[in-house]
């Protein structure tokens, strides 16, 4: 069993929590005292805010060269490499029928 996932909405460079402080759990169907990950509950201001925020990086983003976004897509590709187990785990813990083909 993993430890719980945490996660926030990204807006403008932070990791933050809903405004509203409400979260939403995914737990494990096989297993419903299995906590998978904790979400936030993101409203109509957490929305308005994620969109302001792309906008205006929007603006610097679409003067960066082909090859360097390129590069940092590369990257994020890297990560999911480095992280794969760990990831996988996550999905197949929220995933019975994974579980049962593994065994």
């Amino acid at each position: 069993m993993t430890t719980p996932l945490t996660c926030r909405n990204y807006i403008n460079g932070n990791w933050l929590p809903a405004q509203s402080g409400a979260t939403l759990e995914s737990r494990n169907p096989a297993d419903w005292r299995s906590l998978v990950a904790t979400f936030p509950r993101s409203g109509a201001t957490d929305v308005d805010a994620a969109v302001a925020a792309a906008r205006r990086a929007y603006l610097s983003w679409r003067l960066v060269p082909a090859p360097a976004r390129a590069e940092l897509i590369y990257r994020v590709g890297e990560l999911l490499l480095q992280y794969k187990e760990k990831l996988t785990q996550l999905i197949i813990d929220d995933s019975p029928l994974l579980k049962q083909g593994d065994s």
